[in-house]
């Protein structure tokens, strides 16, 4: 059985290798589900999903990060740096996924998979 975090580092490992394929949209959708499931996993376990879920469902990944990321182990500022990084991710997913008239380029895509790096890295170990 697979964790948030094992997802977290297939996801971003496929991130890598969808932009080296020049994969750009389907880097960034990967990269921003790197993210979110790193998040996911770190979050306080008092917070309550709804019916029948065990995680967030996407509109709430931001807000959440920013109120309940492990208050104990993050403070504001750094839960404020980290939901600016799953925003953006978020926005260049929908892109990637939803609006096939928008460009994704390979430079967009190269920002998202260095962000979400950045976002695993700093949530790894706590």
């Amino acid at each position: 059985m697979s964790t948030w975090d094992d997802l977290s580092q297939d996801s971003l490992l496929a991130a890598k290798r969808l932009l080296d394929a020049n994969h750009s949209r389907s880097a960034a959708s990967r990269a921003y589900f790197a993210a979110y499931a790193a998040i996911t996993s770190k979050l306080s376990s008092s917070v309550q999903f709804g019916a029948g879920r065990d995680n967030p469902t996407h509109g709430q990944i931001a807000e959440l990060t920013l109120n309940n990321l492990r208050p104990d182990r993050f403070n504001k500022r750094r839960r404020q740096g980290l939901t600016t990084i799953i925003r953006n991710l978020q926005r260049n997913r929908l892109t990637a996924d939803y609006s096939p008239h928008l460009t994704l380029d390979r430079e967009t895509a190269l920002a998202s998979v260095r962000e979400a790096s950045r976002l695993v890295a700093e949530l790894e170990g706590v």
